[in-house]
């Protein structure tokens, strides 16, 4: 283990940037999850934790750009096997997993596409300037979109995650404990 002043080390990144193949032919991010993803893992793993490593922050643990208007189904079975696969593997290392995820602003593709409500034409302001919604991005000032937030992170929460880490469209990474998600995560604003 290397000594480090720092508490907790954490790698961060998409699914298969740790990938020992190429993975080319879809539209970034790839986010495949299949044998050689767990044997890539299952190697990291003690690496990680041999160079002082305790977390590793991963995005793209269930979807790449579209939750499903039907949550629980937005990931086949066999995904979820292997999701749990992965962190039985994390977990046993002393690795702890943060699930990456968007909050707002990644992965909602679908359910702005079914659900026109969740987003506004008006655009907002970010970072001084005006940006017209894009289709990707809830408006995080409904509570239609909160709903959907929500059932996100409910769904999220079913799997022994530490965490997860989100990317709010306006103010930086906010780290919520998946045990306590709604204690904190509630009274959030954006």
């Amino acid at each position: 283990m290397v000594d480090t002043p720092f508490r907790h080390r954490v790698l961060l990144g998409w699914i298969n940037d740790i990938s020992t193949i190429a993975r080319k032919g879809k539209r970034w991010p790839i986010i495949d999850l299949d044998e050689q993803t767990l044997r890539d893992y299952r190697e990291l793993f003690p690496i990680l934790k041999q160079w002082g490593f305790d977390t590793v922050a991963i995005w793209g643990l269930f979807i790449s750009h579209s939750w499903e208007p039907d949550i629980e189904h937005s990931i086949s079975e066999e995904r979820k096997r292997a999701i749990h696969k992965l962190l039985e593997m994390a977990h046993a290392q002393g690795i702890r997993v943060l699930g990456g995820l968007g909050l707002y602003s990644w992965g909602f593709e679908e359910i702005i596409r079914v659900h026109p409500e969740v987003a506004r034409d008006e655009g907002r302001f970010c970072w001084g300037s005006f940006v017209a919604n894009n289709g990707v991005a809830m408006c995080y000032n409904t509570e239609h979109s909160k709903v959907w937030q929500r059932k996100v992170i409910d769904f999220m929460g079913e799997f022994p995650l530490m965490a997860l880490r989100y990317s709010p469209p306006i103010r930086g990474d906010v780290l919520v404990s998946t045990a306590k998600r709604w204690e904190r995560w509630s009274t959030m604003r954006p």
